[in-house]
């Protein structure tokens, strides 16, 4: 199953004929850069009025994606997520890119299904006013986690860190 699919839908505002482009996006995996890229570059040439965004039921996936997914809205060098360390220390992770789609109106649809990287995603898009939240709260899992071998080959995952959005709110 791919991950981006997008499709569009004909709307007509005060007698206007206007088009909005739905992106599906199930989860932050490997080929969701590249997929999202290729409907980014196909949404720029129909001329869209707006973006609908729908994470509902995405689980996340790879930071690094969602960083780079969210650098289509975000202005480079512009925060994305940062992870909170209870030493104090915090890790940023920063927009990178060209924000094609920053100017064009943007919801996010959510539910309590979507996690993680979607959270990150909505999150940031939300903090710098890129976008408006549509639907229900979402997981919540605002904790890093890392695998911890044992011995005898077992393991277990110890939270190591909050994620935090460019606003300062816990996920």
């Amino acid at each position: 199953i791919k991950s981006v699919k997008v499709s569009y839908k004909d709307v007509t505002v005060n007698g206007q004929k206007k088009i909005i482009a739905i992106i599906n996006l199930s989860e932050f995996g490997d080929d969701t850069v590249g997929l999202f890229n290729q409907a980014v570059n196909e949404i720029l040439t129909k001329n869209v009025s707006g973006i609908i965004l729908d994470v509902r039921n995405n689980p996340g996936g790879y930071l690094q994606t969602a960083v780079e997914v969210a650098s289509n809205w975000v202005k480079q060098g512009d925060l994305v997520v940062s992870e909170a360390h209870s030493d104090g220390t915090n890790q940023a992770y920063k927009a990178s890119g060209n924000p094609r789609l920053s100017g064009i109106k943007t919801i996010v649809l959510i539910n309590s299904g979507s996690a993680s990287a979607s959270e990150i995603l909505s999150g940031a898009l939300r903090d710098h006013n890129l976008a408006t939240l549509i639907g229900e709260k979402s997981f919540g899992k605002g904790s890093v986690q890392e695998l911890v071998d044992l011995p005898g080959g077992s393991a277990v995952k110890v939270t190591v860190a909050k994620w935090v959005t460019p606003g300062g709110k816990n996920l």
